[in-house]
């Protein structure tokens, strides 16, 4: 998901800088959320390409929290055996890559 700053600290999910349109980042997860799990248990992989500033990078963390919650993977279950693939059914883990805010009055 390429992910970009949006009206009232609301981060939203375009498609880089071209004519497509935009939808909230709030209701792109609601969407995944109560569809991801319709045919198969699997862990979901959520890909995060974020040009968002750090306002709404907190945001989008206070999002996924919000409507994911329980579902997201915690980082910190290292110990965890994942040779029990059955372990991470119904759950959803992310990446996410960050692009540097760059200033233009160079």
């Amino acid at each position: 998901m390429d992910v970009w700053d949006g009206n009232d600290n609301e981060p939203i999910i375009r498609h880089g800088h071209t004519l497509t349109t935009s939808i909230r980042f709030q209701n792109a997860l609601i969407a995944i959320r109560d569809n991801a799990f319709k045919t198969s248990p699997y862990p979901v992989v959520l890909s995060l390409e974020t040009h968002c500033n750090l306002v709404q990078q907190d945001r989008m963390a206070q999002i996924l929290q919000d409507i994911l919650g329980e579902m997201l993977i915690d980082p910190k279950i290292e110990q965890v055996n994942f040779f029990f693939f059955s372990f991470l059914n119904n759950l959803f883990f992310f990446k996410k890559k960050e692009y540097k805010i760059r200033n233009n009055k160079n």
